[in-house]
Parts: C-alpha cells; sequence; structure tokens
C-alpha cells in the first residue's frame, strides 16, 4: 500500500516538474488536499461508516493526473447491510489521467475537447473508465460566456452519452466582486474581496464505481459505485499569486452505496445518511 502509495505521488511530481523545465505561457501546477465526512448510517440499520479523503494533483498544458484516496471507518459492523460482519473495505482509490484543449479561433466563439482515462479500485489496478467530450463556447459579452457540448463515458456498466451545459459570469473589476459559474458536476456563486480573498457557495455531484477485492464480503468480483451531493461554504485566500490555500464546510446528502456484478449489472442499493464535512486544498502553480 505504501509502495504504491509513494509511486503514484512521485509520477505526480514528476508531471509538474517536467512541465517546470518547459513551461513557456501555461506554467505547471500541483495540488494536494484532504477532507473528512463525518459519520452517518447506513441503510436502515445501525452500522455506520465515516470517510477520510485525500487527493493530489498535477497539470500541465492541458494534460493532467490525479489520485484520490478514500479511507472508510466503519462502526457496529454486524449492523452494515452488507459485509456479513466483516469489514466491507478499507480504502477506495481512484487514478486518473487527462487531456484537455480549447481555443477562439472564431471571434467570440471557440470550442473545447477534452479525454480522460483511469482506474478506481480497492487493491488491485482495476474498474477501468474513460471518457471524451467537446463542444462550442461563446464569449456573449466581457462578463458572460456560455457552452453547449456532448460528453460521452464507459465503464463496468456501459457506454453512457450526455450534454454539458455551461454559464459563466465574471463581474469582478480589479480583482474584487461577484462571480458566478453554471453547470455539471459542479456550480459555484462566490464574491472576491480583493484578489487574495475570495468566498465560495458550491454544489458538486459525487459519482464513482470501484472494482472491489475478488474475495469482498460485499459482493464477490463485483463492483461498489459510490453516490452523492454535496453543498459547502469555501474561502480561498492567495498570498502569493501561484499560491491559493482553500478551506470550507459542507453538508453531503442524498448518498447511497450501488452493487453491480462483474457484467455490470446492478445487485444491491443502499441508501446512506446525510453527514457534516470539511476540507482543505492547496494550489501551486509555477
Amino acid at each position: 500500500m505504501l509502495r504504491q502509495f509513494t509511486s503514484i505521488l512521485f509520477f505526480i511530481v514528476l508531471v509538474a516538474a517536467f512541465g517546470a523545465a518547459h513551461a513557456e505561457e501555461d506554467g505547471p501546477a500541483l495540488s494536494f488536499g484532504g477532507g473528512y465526512t463525518g459519520k452517518a448510517d447506513v441503510g436502515d440499520h445501525d452500522g455506520s461508516v465515516s470517510v477520510t479523503h485525500f487527493q493530489a494533483g498535477a497539470s500541465w498544458r492541458g494534460l493532467g493526473l490525479s489520485y484520490g484516496l478514500d479511507a472508510y471507518s466503519w462502526d457496529k459492523l454486524s449492523d452494515l447491510p452488507f459485509g456479513g460482519g466483516r469489514k466491507p473495505w478499507d480504502r477506495l482509490h481512484c487514478l486518473d489521467l487527462s487531456y484537455s484543449m480549447d481555443d477562439n479561433p472564431w471571434g467570440d466563439f471557440g470550442y473545447f475537447a477534452f479525454a480522460s482515462g483511469g482506474a478506481a479500485y480497492e487493491e488491485e489496478l482495476g474498474g477501468w473508465n474513460g471518457g471524451i467530450g467537446g463542444g462550442l463556447n461563446w464569449q456573449a459579452t466581457d462578463t458572460l460566456s456560455l457552452g453547449l457540448g456532448v460528453a460521452v463515458g464507459a465503464d463496468v456498466r456501459g457506454v453512457h452519452l450526455g450534454p454539458l451545459v455551461s454559464v459563466n459570469w465574471d463581474g469582478r473589476e480589479d480583482g474584487a466582486g461577484p462571480f458566478v459559474s453554471l453547470g455539471m458536476p459542479s456550480t459555484q456563486v462566490g464574491y472576491s474581496f480583493s484578489r487574495a480573498l475570495a468566498l465560495r457557495l458550491a454544489y458538486e455531484c459525487q459519482d464513482e464505481i470501484y472494482r472491489l477485492r475478488d474475495d469482498s464480503p460485499v459482493i464477490r468480483d463485483g463492483y461498489m459505485r459510490v453516490r452523492g451531493q454535496k453543498l459547502g461554504l469555501f474561502a480561498d485566500w492567495s498570498p502569493l499569486e501561484s499560491l491559493t490555500l482553500t478551506g470550507g464546510v459542507g453538508w453531503e446528502f442524498d448518498r447511497r452505496f450501488e452493487s453491480y456484478d462483474r457484467k455490470g449489472n446492478k445487485s444491491s442499493r443502499y441508501g446512506v445518511d446525510s453527514a457534516p464535512g470539511i476540507s482543505c486544498d492547496l494550489n501551486w502553480t509555477f
């Protein structure tokens, strides 16, 4: 486990270091973060779970590499609706490699495109997934931009098609003022008090499907989909132009676990109670 984590972290830093050595206009960036989701009951039982989160990432000129780790702490194992009295899982990992690009070759009109691939798993690397998407942007005014496109994703359940819609309005002048970003899977409304300090109300939809270990007590040779929504209040502080620290509190709701067999067929669904959460992040641009 430690060797795997160290190797992934090494490659994340390597992407940023390579970018630092070759950057011209678009410099590389590193991000690190962590958080905690409080204890919540699972299903209609007394068994409960809390989650500690960690993530790290690097990006450079559209190329991105990210790693996420969720460590689960279970209580009253015999009262959980799955696992048979055994710990369902300890840690879930998510590894993603992506590339994105955008340009405005037609005046106020432009395009965007992206592709990603990765793995989400409990122990052995697996749970492969991928997606591509793209669309058009329109800079309607100096402060308002609109985006419309389509995305295609694939995982063990099959191929999925969905729309991409975004509305961005930036009313900041000299670094201060309101701003709005509407879209999926995240939406935010905020106000910048200066170039160094901003406050945001943000919504996020969370959805990931993980490959469980072969002998999992939840479902053998199967998968677990972790879903939920999060609403939080966050403060962004930039003591340096290249460094931003973010901290916030949130409420996680509409949560559920959904198990799937090896062929991608849904097996069971379990609700998870709402719970509070906290998070902190660091973003550093070279």
